[in-house]
């Protein structure tokens, strides 16, 4: 029951304080951070213009998705 107490105590003290922009999940994860959805796959796509012959593989973006 002590224990409880003081968790309940440290919490809501804890909710009072922000977190600073660069480690809260609300912004970091948020604007052009944001989770993607999944894409199926797709093949064939048209070109328009000429893509180099060193370019050979696929495109993955890479983030916080969580």
């Amino acid at each position: 029951m002590a224990l409880n107490m003081f968790e309940s105590a440290l919490l809501s003290r804890e909710l009072q304080q922000p977190l600073p922009k660069t480690s809260d999940p609300r912004i970091q994860i948020a604007g052009n951070f944001a989770p993607v959805p999944e894409q199926p796959v797709v093949h064939s796509l048209p070109v328009t213009g000429t893509i180099p012959d060193c370019v050979n593989g696929v495109y993955v973006r890479n983030g916080a998705n969580p």
